[in-house]
């Protein structure tokens, strides 16, 4: 674990003994319920040396607690994200950012587009887009989850907007695969109007 060792252990997080804790001092003492942009600067230090850490290969993951973006922003630091920053940092042309259950069936869910005010997600969706995230999808599915023929279904905010850049995203992916996983992958591209808490609940 990465941070301040004596706020950790003050605040009754960890022990001593219990976990290894790689230790990096605060720039001021810490106040609970507070916040201090003094501090901004010290969470994305924490969060180099964790990139630096796993590129290494110190490291084999990160895992990241919650961060208040307006502390590195009201340091002068502009900052939207973990996302945005590990790849910047990692220099990753896209970024795919996943959602997954641990259930017997998980929902897996990604997003076409990271951290924007929702007013801007639909400029921000274009067909090239959406190949390019589908593709990552595809093949980490099938690489990191073990699915050999993964469904993914692809649902957007107004259907009648979106249809025909979701289908055509389908279809330029389909077209770009080698025909043995073509003739593997069964792909509906026929748009379906489904009611956001019936595709977000439990299937029985």
């Amino acid at each position: 674990m990465l941070g301040d060792c004596d706020l950790l252990i003050e605040r009754g997080l960890v022990t001593r003994d219990a976990i290894e804790i790689e230790h990096h001092a605060l720039a001021v003492p810490s106040v609970a319920g507070t916040l201090d942009s003094v501090n901004g600067r010290y969470v994305l230090d924490l969060l180099d040396a964790a990139i630096d850490g796993a590129v290494a290969g110190r490291f084999n993951a990160i895992v990241t607690a919650p961060l208040q973006k307006s502390t590195i922003n009201d340091a002068g630091i502009p900052f939207t994200g973990h996302t945005e920053y590990l790849a910047e940092r990692t220099h990753t042309p896209r970024v795919v950012m996943m959602l997954a259950g641990s259930s017997e069936k998980p929902l897996r869910v990604a997003l076409a587009t990271t951290h924007l005010p929702l007013k801007d997600v639909s400029a921000a969706l274009s067909i090239d887009g959406l190949v390019e995230t589908l593709r990552i999808i595809d093949h980490d599915l099938q690489a990191h989850f073990g699915l050999a023929r993964p469904r993914i279904l692809v649902t957007g905010l107004q259907i009648r907007m979106r249809a025909k850049t979701a289908i055509w995203a389908a279809r330029k992916l389909m077209s770009s695969r080698p025909r043995s996983n073509v003739r593997a992958h069964s792909v509906s591209m026929r748009p379906v109007r489904i009611p956001p808490t019936r595709f977000f609940s439990r299937v029985t």
